[in-house]
């Protein structure tokens, strides 16, 4: 990112350990720190929070928010050009 995006710069990375409730609660922390939020990768489960989380800060179709795996929740968040990939 630092070669070819200087002027974006990496946050923090949020471990939630595939942990639902955990997900949730640190994305909201996180957000709720900062509404300059340009992307998001979500690595493994939690979609559906991570999605809801953005939706409730207002950034969800706002931010870019990508994602690894195709199923149900993703198919449908990407109809709706909430996610991007």
């Amino acid at each position: 990112m630092m070669q070819r995006a200087p002027q974006r710069h990496l946050r923090e990375v949020l471990f939630g350990l595939d942990q639902r409730d955990t997900i949730r609660t640190l994305l909201d922390q996180s957000l709720a720190q900062s509404q300059h939020v340009a992307g998001l990768y979500n690595t493994g489960m939690g979609n559906s929070e991570v999605s809801e989380t953005l939706r409730a800060h207002q950034l969800l179709g706002r931010c870019g928010y990508i994602t690894h795996e195709l199923y149900s929740v993703t198919r449908q968040l990407l109809r709706h050009n909430e996610l991007d990939f």
